[in-house]
């Protein structure tokens, strides 16, 4: 796949490239492109799969592979449209990225050809199947089954624990697919009984090797037999992104945690490093594969109370954690805080021999960190919380929300938004909560970027205290750098 780091240019240049109809022919009843939300929908979700260069973005990613970190692969080619009426003929991934982090709200995809065909996980047959989509009413059907709003909320603790499933392509090939952790792959669907022994001899993933990096530039062939020469992890990953699986051209060299550069010669030797490096992942601990889970309960940096799953108690005292440690890993699901009303509690905690002030939007919440009705104090002795004083902070810099998406706040009051590979405006009002404290409202004309922000600590800039409606862990900074 192409690397876009250099391709921001001009849209217009983009649409002259691909276009097949002027804007001014009809082209809705001349190919049935019909106009649809879905396809914009979709289009939206994918480019957060992406960053603004067009790779692959590690965290989003973890199997890999579209079919299973998106839901599904478009069959290529589409015919699609602008929303000033003018088309495109998208050939590949390549294409429709390329298209993607260059759209505006000025200038996107609106319309796609019916019938189109799609390629989905049919976990009855545990196979890749080409289905086809003939109506807007499929599509949202097809949208509405991958429980995007589900995937959002899987929070995968970061231990790398590789485990790998095998599955069969639409050709009838079986390939293994190799996630981070079991945590991964239960979100994706998959249990314990289709976990596989091992991973050796896999290489298929978003995956980064602890124990070795290639030394670039090296060249892949995907299953479709193209040759594509990669010259980072980062393009690695996004040129095997649609493929099931890919091989290498041999020879190529990698680097050793050691330090050793070692030339792997063919397959049968980069599969013997392979499995190296994963006997070096438990060579320490010697843990059995069987799936028992088992959680701790750890504070994080912030404060914060974080529950951490381990596949088995093997895993867990690896870490350094013992029997004393485990807690109910079903602490989560009994944590479902959506009906509950907000109205913003606090708690106090020590952090590097400082007390601070940690907000929650509701009882519930704080609850599901491991806090009780008593450990709650008294959230209105900050007096610096007026709608007055956050206007200002609002329009000092912007702001990022988990260092990927930027709100740039006007006077006029309206809201520049750009993350994702997307930009997009909007607007923002503030009122005050019954609560007592300043909540910023934002509309923003492409929905998944609405939210409503709490300020409860306005005390210092480097204290503020954001939280955000729609995702209440989500990370809210002033950026004045």
């Amino acid at each position: 796949m192409k690397h876009f780091k250099l391709l921001f240019v001009s849209f217009a240049l983009v649409t002259g490239l691909f276009t097949s109809c002027s804007k001014n022919e009809p082209i809705s009843e001349e190919l049935n492109i019909q106009k649809t939300e879905a396809i914009t929908l979709s289009l939206n979700r994918l480019s957060q799969q992406f960053n603004s260069d067009g790779n692959v973005t590690a965290s989003g990613n973890p199997s890999g592979n579209i079919v299973f970190d998106f839901g599904f692969d478009f069959v290529y080619p589409l015919h699609l449209s602008f929303n000033n009426n003018s088309s495109v003929y998208v050939n590949s991934l390549d294409d429709l990225i390329e298209i993607l982090i260059n759209s505006s709200t000025n200038l996107y995809i609106d319309g796609i050809q019916f019938p189109f065909n799609v390629e989905v996980y049919d976990e009855n047959s545990n196979s890749i199947v080409v289905i086809t989509i003939n109506s807007e009413a499929e599509f949202y059907d097809l949208i509405e089954s991958l429980d995007w709003d589900d995937q959002d909320e899987c929070d995968c603790y970061q231990n790398y624990n590789p485990i790998c499933v095998e599955v069969t392509d639409v050709a009838g090939v079986v390939f293994t697919v190799t996630y981070p952790n079991s945590c991964y792959a239960i979100c994706d669907g998959f249990d314990a009984d289709d976990f596989i022994d091992s991973c050796e001899g896999d290489y298929n993933g978003n995956t980064t090797y602890e124990c070795f990096t290639f030394n670039f530039p090296i060249s892949v062939i995907t299953d479709q037999n193209l040759t594509i020469t990669v010259n980072s992890q980062e393009e690695l990953n996004t040129a095997v992104y649609n493929s099931f699986y890919f091989g290498f051209v041999y020879p190529f060299n990698v680097t050793t945690e050691e330090g050793d550069v070692e030339t792997i010669e063919n397959q049968e030797s980069f599969n013997d490093l392979l499995e190296d490096c994963y006997d070096d992942l438990t060579d320490d601990c010697e843990c059995y594969q069987d799936y028992n889970p088992v959680c701790v309960q750890i504070e994080t940096p912030t404060g914060n109370l974080e529950i951490i799953e381990f596949d088995n108690e093997c895993y867990a005292i690896c870490e350094g954690f013992s029997a004393e440690d485990f807690v109910n890993c079903e602490i989560d699901d009994e944590c479902d805080c959506d009906d509950e009303e907000n109205i913003t509690v606090c708690v106090e905690v020590e952090v590097d021999g400082q007390i601070e002030i940690y907000s929650f939007l509701n009882a519930c919440l704080a609850e599901c960190e491991g806090y009780t009705e008593a450990d709650f104090v008294d959230c209105s002795g900050n007096t610096d919380c007026t709608t007055e004083n956050v206007v200002i902070i609002l329009l000092e810099c912007p702001w990022t929300l988990n260092g990927t998406t930027t709100y740039e706040f006007n006077s006029d009051n309206t809201v520049e938004i750009t993350g994702s590979g997307l930009s997009t405006t909007g607007e923002w009002s503030i009122e005050m909560s019954n609560d007592g404290y300043p909540i910023v409202s934002i509309i923003s004309d492409i929905g998944n970027f609405s939210d409503d922000w709490h300020f409860v600590d306005c005390n210092q800039v480097n204290s503020l205290t954001v939280t955000s409606s729609v995702n209440p862990a989500a990370e809210i900074l002033l950026n004045c750098d």
